[in-house]
């Protein structure tokens, strides 16, 4: 048998932190084997889906020891060129496992080894039986909802999928089944052609732009030959997305294709409304919240160059677009880019170097840009636009701090909330008040000994959710019934300690009986498009007081929100971790940009026990810039990002032990690669919850001055850890640039 000259370097969906070498299946030519093809190869006791990276010519392994890889299951790649630089960028940076990396962008039925088709949809038929019945023969008389379909098919020679059919006649799959079998009916797949989401449809509308948001879309139109970022600072309500839909329809019209990444779909109606009634073209969504079909006949036609826009979250990233004009980045701040689990990429950064590999122009927009995207305007690495004024006649709200340090509350609620809030709904205006926890309470009290109960997985207490009545923990999802008495002394008086929505709105009901009032939180929005229901009957003014979590803080445009009430502002203020003073002030900002974006001026009450506190005072007498400008020094005091860098090992184990003495053997490993001591290390140390789901967690962070010297030193750490012995009895992760620390 002749060896091959050429040998495969593939990708595997294993954990290891290399690719795979394998010889050409026996019989491929070489225009069969194309750089991001997929190929089946023989792997351990199995055959399983690879990415074709590179074709070499030698290889680390002995020719005797290489296998011959068995087929090429694409004839055209499924991951072109422009993004398979942007995958081996990642894999190098983020010191990824390659095979895990390729997996995690794919469309389940392409890490399946699913061949390439058209997109299409499954839709029932008349068969050639079926159109010979007449509807109304006796045949149907005892099975009506069989007639109603034979008579909606015949009304529908091109077909009805299931969903369409059941928005007409309700759930009927069983006369489905029931008409299959007879032969009456049949089920094929038609291709399907690539439309406007008819959801949105209606007149198509094109905004007059301001002098500001000229200025602003003309610039970065100007720069479309070009890589170049622009930080769009625009105060909320300026009109960022009319300036991101004059954009792209310039980079349409040039016949290119144009990314806009958005922190989550479900939470953003509004931004998908207007893209669809502005634009006649196909829109692509990418989230995941999509099915495996809708996924797949995405991936597709976009592979093909059918849709000249995509939509969508931090995956949306990984969208095989191959003649991009734009990318663009909206709320570009908000820490949902980040991935958490898994392969740990920002979506923002990513986008950052696409672009730059694309040599186009990326937009990054927000009303409170993130502390790193500011200092790179500082650097001048990127260019600053700036919409300083709300569109039309809105105003910016009045804002007041609420001292509470002697304040009786009711249900979170000072006395001058709740006078404030009665004469905005007597006007007939909207309100909404925030609190960032979900449930009625944050834990269950025995009264007489002064238990806490805890939750058995975690090093957390359970939730009190009084509505269907059971506690929960937030963090690994365990419940129980909410006891008769205490545990641990059998006490009958269990208290309620602290404030959630749930108790919120029990507390509104009873001072507003006649008040239609809405709870938005995750409780609340769990099914498949209840927050896009809930959206439009805020926007029609079917309730008056909203009360919610920070899904209601998110880029929504609501015309009639004249008062915005944050009830508890110092969660927020003290915290272990590092980010939580930047996150704080946007949180603020974002929500007093709920208030008053209609024609009547708006109103903010804050409520606090440290009314003095320098970032609030900051914050509502000089605005974001100046705070986040405050936060920048200290950042700069410490080395801490956006002026140092960062790596995280994380350790998790059944055994309390063992992430610390994994994470100590890591750290000796540090020192000895770096002598000279030019990263701090912190740690090992517990986590802050040190158990979570029955998992002990622990932490190593690695703390430099230069990128370029961590990125190195963790090139030659990271291998070197998977040969440790402790490194068997832990689940260990590495996290660059990470975003959470505890």
């Amino acid at each position: 048998m002749a060896v091959s000259s050429k040998i495969l370097r593939i990708a595997i969906p294993s954990p290891v932190l290399h690719y795979f070498d394998y010889f050409p299946p026996l019989g491929a030519s070489h225009q069969e084997l194309k750089i991001g093809i997929r190929i089946q190869v023989p792997f351990g006791t199995r055959n399983i889906i690879g990415i074709l990276v590179a074709i070499v010519t030698c290889s680390s392994v002995p020719p005797h020891k290489l296998k011959y890889a068995l087929s090429c299951i694409d004839r055209i790649p499924i991951i072109p060129k422009s993004l398979m630089n942007l995958f081996l960028w990642a894999i190098k940076y983020y010191h990824a496992p390659p095979g895990e990396v390729f997996f995690t962008a794919l469309p389940q039925q392409l890490q399946r080894g699913v061949v390439l088709k058209p997109p299409s949809i499954s839709k029932w038929f008349l068969s050639s039986k079926g159109k010979n019945l007449t509807p109304d023969l006796m045949i149907f008389r005892k099975a009506p909802r069989q007639e109603q379909l034979i008579k909606l098919l015949y009304q529908h020679p091109e077909g009805l999928s299931t969903t369409q059919i059941k928005a007409k006649l309700g759930s009927c799959q069983s006369s489905l089944s029931s008409l299959s079998i007879k032969g009456w009916i049949e089920n094929r797949e038609s291709p399907i052609a690539l439309a406007k989401d008819k959801q949105f449809s209606g007149e198509k509308i094109i905004f007059q732009l301001t002098i500001e948001q000229k200025i602003t879309a003309t610039t970065i139109i100007a720069n479309h030959l070009k890589f170049k970022p622009f930080l769009l600072q625009g105060v909320t309500g300026s009109g960022k997305t009319e300036v991101y839909l004059e954009i792209i329809s310039e980079i349409i019209a040039k016949k290119k294709q144009a990314l806009i990444l958005v922190p989550e779909i479900g939470l953003t109606p509004q931004i998908l409304s207007r893209f669809y009634n502005r634009f006649e073209y196909p829109i692509g969504i990418l989230h995941s919240s999509l099915n495996t079909k809708e996924r797949l006949d995405t991936w597709i036609a976009t592979l093909k160059g059918k849709i000249p826009i995509i939509i969508g979250t931090r995956s949306a990233i990984w969208a095989p677009l191959q003649n991009l004009g734009v990318i663009i980045i909206d709320e570009e701040h908000d820490p949902s880019f980040k991935q958490q689990e898994g392969f740990r990429y920002h979506a923002r950064d990513l986008a950052i170097i696409r672009a730059h590999q694309a040599n186009i122009p990326i937009v990054l927009g927000s009303a409170t840009p993130s502390l790193e995207s500011l200092e790179n305007t500082k650097r001048e690495r990127y260019q600053i636009l700036k919409l300083s004024q709300r569109v039309g006649a809105a105003k910016m709200p009045q804002v007041r701090l609420i001292d509470i340090r002697s304040c009786s509350l009711e249900a979170g609620m000072s006395s001058e909330m709740l006078s404030t809030l009665q004469n905005h709904i007597k006007q007939d205006n909207q309100a909404l008040l925030f609190i960032n926890r979900r449930g009625f309470a944050i834990t269950l009290i025995c009264n007489y000994c002064g238990f806490a109960i805890p939750c058995q997985n975690c090093d957390s207490y359970m939730v009190v959710h009084q509505q269907n009545y059971h506690l929960c923990c937030h963090h690994c999802g365990y419940k129980s019934p909410i006891p008769a008495k205490c545990p641990r002394c059998t006490h009958p008086i269990l208290q309620p300690q602290g404030l959630g929505t749930e108790q919120v709105e029990i507390g509104l009901k009873h001072f507003f009986p006649n008040t239609k009032i809405i709870r938005v939180d995750r409780d609340t929005t769990r099914k498949k498009g209840v927050f896009n229901r809930i959206f439009e009957d805020i926007h029609n003014k079917k309730y008056q007081i909203l009360v919610g979590t920070q899904m209601l803080a998110k880029g929504h445009d609501y015309p009639n929100l004249t008062l915005v009430g944050i009830l508890d502002a110092d969660q927020m203020l003290f915290s272990s971790n590092f980010r939580s003073a930047e996150r704080m002030i946007q949180l603020i900002t974002q929500l007093i940009g709920r208030s008053g974006r209609g024609s009547k001026l708006g109103e903010v009450l804050i409520q606090t026990r440290y009314p003095e506190h320098p970032l609030l005072q900051s914050l509502i007498n000089d605005g974001y810039d100046y705070s986040a400008e405050l936060i920048l020094k200290e950042r700069y005091q410490a080395r801490l990002p956006p002026y140092g860098y960062l790596a995280l090992l994380r350790a998790k184990s059944l055994n309390a032990n063992t992430p610390l003495l994994f994470l100590e053997d890591s750290r000796n490993i540090i020192i000895e690669l770096d002598p000279k001591g030019m990263v701090t290390l912190l740690g090992p140390v517990s986590a802050s919850m040190e158990r979570q789901g029955n998992y002990y967690h622990a932490q190593l962070l690695l703390q430099g001055s230069s990128r370029n010297y961590l990125q190195q030193l963790l090139s030659l750490w990271i291998p070197k850890l998977a040969s440790l012995k402790t490194a068997r009895k832990v689940h260990w992760s590495v996290d660059v640039d990470p975003i959470n620390l505890m």
